[in-house]
């Protein structure tokens, strides 16, 4: 009888333990997964005040300016057919520059310029996405 208990705690604790890591990483990956918005899509459906975001756009050409006391990187991102004014504190990417594809994150508090966190800058591909400012391509 103790082989036939023993194995039934081995089994139990088996069960137990899978069931801990499963709950660990589907909690943990819930706060971590963030998808991105398209300024359409903000606009349809602003996220809550407080609540973090991604959105995604491309560079309004004549937009960036370095704010010298503030150390801040300001830009707008457009679609084509919507705006948002950014204003960006920190490492700026080597591919960041106009009409270039970003993706912003931060916490979303309804302003009229959106304070991000962090900055992606996709780089240039010859399978691009559709741009507000056509299909234009660089010389390499």
């Amino acid at each position: 009888m103790k082989t036939g208990s023993t194995w039934f705690k081995h089994i139990a604790l088996t069960i137990a333990f899978l069931g801990a890591v499963g709950y660990l990483f589907v909690t943990g990956m819930r706060g971590s997964i963030l998808y991105y918005l398209t300024l359409e899509e903000l606009a349809a459906a602003p996220p809550e005040v407080g609540e973090g975001v991604r959105l995604a756009g491309w560079v309004k050409e004549g937009s960036i300016s370095a704010a010298a006391m503030d150390g801040e990187l300001l830009f707008t991102i457009t679609d084509g057919d919507r705006e948002l004014s950014v204003r960006f504190a920190g490492q700026v990417p080597d591919t960041f520059e106009e009409k270039a594809e970003v993706i912003v994150e931060g916490i979303f508090r309804g302003d009229p310029v959106f304070k991000a966190a962090s900055m992606l800058a996709k780089c240039p591909s010859k399978y691009e996405a559709s741009s507000p400012y056509g299909s234009e391509k660089k010389d390499l």
